[in-house]
């Protein structure tokens, strides 16, 4: 339901979480511009989940070094 990030340190991050290694859940991976706060994702996609399917947290790029960056995947169950 959603995907949400957050940065320490550096100078940015992006970040997406995927369905089998294939099904981004954001349609663009979410930048972290801003540091040491939580930011949203938007609307997600590919979330129909079946039993044996994997889920996969990615950070995708860093820049200026963070010593963190935390991803959050909410999902519900049918």
């Amino acid at each position: 339901t959603n995907v949400r990030g957050y940065r320490v340190g550096g100078t940015g991050a992006t970040i997406n979480a995927r369905l089998n290694g294939v099904s981004n859940h954001l349609a663009t991976a979410l930048s972290l511009t801003s540091a040491d706060t939580w930011m949203d994702g938007g609307a997600v996609q590919n979330t129909a989940y079946a039993a044996g399917d994997k889920l996969e947290v990615m950070v995708v790029t860093v820049a200026g070094a963070p010593t963190q960056v935390a991803v959050q995947v909410d999902y519900t169950r049918p």
